[in-house]
């Protein structure tokens, strides 16, 4: 099992005050995103760095084939990924690399951490 996820490293725009503000021309966001895939144990097995601009579509997408190239993919059964990636997807994902892809997370937005109670819903 691994576990991808994506974090927003923003870089200096001319864009709003707060991190969360749309920035730079047509608001669009300028930076880095960086894309980390771990296993169950918590330990890296890929990492990568894309413009903050694309989608998490894309992202996943990117980071599965970076496993498939360097082999992990052959031993992988599940990718889990967060809301941010379309249900659609994660399904085109799961057939092409032969794994299955679940989205995990929660449905409705809440400004407090909840951990996810079980994966294996």
């Amino acid at each position: 099992m691994v576990v991808i996820d994506t974090h927003l490293a923003r870089g200096a725009s001319n864009g709003g005050f707060t991190f969360h503000d749309r920035g730079g021309p047509y608001g669009r966001t300028k930076g880095a995103k960086r894309i980390v895939a771990v296993d169950v144990t918590g330990l890296p097995v890929g990492a990568l760095v894309v413009p903050a601009s694309t989608h998490e579509n894309r992202t996943s997408e990117v980071m599965l084939e970076h496993l498939t190239r360097q082999g992990v993919t052959d031993r992988l059964e599940l990718v889990l990924v967060d809301r941010g990636v379309t249900a659609a997807a994660a399904r085109e994902f799961g057939l092409r690399h032969g794994v299955e892809v679940r989205r995990v997370g929660w449905d409705d937005k809440q400004p407090v951490f909840r951990p996810i109670a079980t994966l294996g819903a």
